[in-house]
């Protein structure tokens, strides 16, 4: 759960700020999405990050790219660290379906850990 805590962080001052326009909120859908910095080959992911990132600007519109995190996974009794990349992207609609395909097809293997939720935005 701790690494969730600089995500939710942003996600709030992002909020915040948007709160400050004083328009009216709006529906939205918040993507939190987190995949992993190896392909399945062994090869960084850097060179497709960027084709997903045109991706998802097509689909939603646009992302904030958090960076670098840290995940684990108990394994036998031990925990398995592992080096992610993780997005933040909002949309009008749920697209996670959309999102896993595209981790799917850019990233391989089982593709992207992926937790949305409801909300509102303000512009």
């Amino acid at each position: 759960m701790t690494r969730f805590i600089p995500a939710f962080m942003i996600l709030a001052l992002i909020l915040s700020v948007a709160v400050a326009g004083a328009a009216e909120p709006v529906p939205f859908h918040i993507h939190f999405v987190v995949v992993s910095d190896t392909l399945p080959d062994g090869n960084s992911a850097e060179d497709v990050v960027e084709e997903f990132e045109k991706e998802v600007l097509k689909l939603a519109g646009g992302f904030t790219e958090i960076g670098s995190t840290r995940g684990g996974e108990l394994v036998n009794g031990a925990v398995e660290y592992q080096t992610n990349i993780s997005f933040m992207i909002g949309a009008d609609r749920e697209i996670s379906k959309e999102l896993h395909e595209l981790t799917r097809k850019f990233f391989g293997g089982p593709g992207a850990f992926i937790m949305a939720w409801p909300g509102t935005v303000t512009y």
